[in-house]
């Protein structure tokens, strides 16, 4: 690759956005919100600090947020004096009007009284991402975009990244295509990576009534699918 930039901002954007981390060869962690920095035993947390730029060579580590591996590369050695001097912080006397879930049994209950505002349905294998446009098509979502991350060592040597960030569904290039056939052939190893996810957003006051829709999509994804489902306030009877 002559010029590596556009493959580095897509890195550098997905950390910002929280869907990758990224380990430099010094040992510095980078995700959304900082940076992890130190030798071991002395890790800290240097909050708000960006990833700015890093070389795209074969001890740059990255990984998807949910990864194995990052809960120990973004582990930080507390401070015993430190953490007896921080107050603690008080309870927050303002509810959220917004809930969050996580499992298609929790979306699907609070979809009974609240209205959807967003849906995120992320696969982590291409068979699963294959299934993500069938499953999307049915809410009516008043805008959809697709971000996929994929990365692996080839099989004939040399290593694969394959970014696209908040694409249109029928995004001319084929990104989902694309990316099956780059999966089959990288190696099977512990750094391979894949995640594409569909991001769904409800304008306006959000979509009601969508507890049927979510079973029949629960009904039709598999086990490499997962949700999350923001939705607002709770309706009055």
């Amino acid at each position: 690759m002559m010029d590596g930039s556009p493959v580095r901002n897509s890195i550098i954007n997905a950390v910002q956005n929280g869907r990758l981390v990224v380990r430099l060869p010094n040992g510095d962690v980078y995700d959304s919100k900082g940076c992890v920095t130190g030798p071991a035993g002395n890790r800290t947390r240097k909050q708000g600090e960006p990833l700015r730029s890093f070389p795209l060579e074969r001890d740059v580590l990255v990984a998807p947020i949910d990864a194995p591996c990052v809960q120990d590369w973004l582990k930080v050695d507390e401070d015993d004096t430190l953490r007896e001097v921080q107050p603690s912080p008080e309870p927050s006397t303002i509810e959220s009007s917004t809930v969050t879930a996580n499992t298609w049994q929790k979306a699907i209950e609070y979809s009974e009284t609240r209205p959807l505002t967003k849906l995120e349905l992320k696969a982590t294998t291409p068979i699963a991402a294959d299934k993500l446009l069938n499953l999307a098509q049915p809410f009516g979502a008043s805008s959809k975009a697709l971000t996929l991350t994929l990365f692996g060592h080839l099989k004939d040597g040399g290593e694969v990244w394959f970014t696209v960030n908040d694409a249109k569904i029928n995004c001319s290039i084929g990104p989902l295509e694309i990316a099956s056939k780059l999966w089959r052939a990288v190696k099977e190893d512990d750094r391979k990576t894949f995640e594409a996810t569909i991001e769904m957003i409800f304008e306006g006051e959000g979509k009601t009534s969508a507890a049927d829709q979510l079973r029949k999509a629960e009904q039709s994804a598999n086990a490499d699918i997962s949700i999350c489902a923001t939705f607002g306030e709770e309706r009055t009877l």
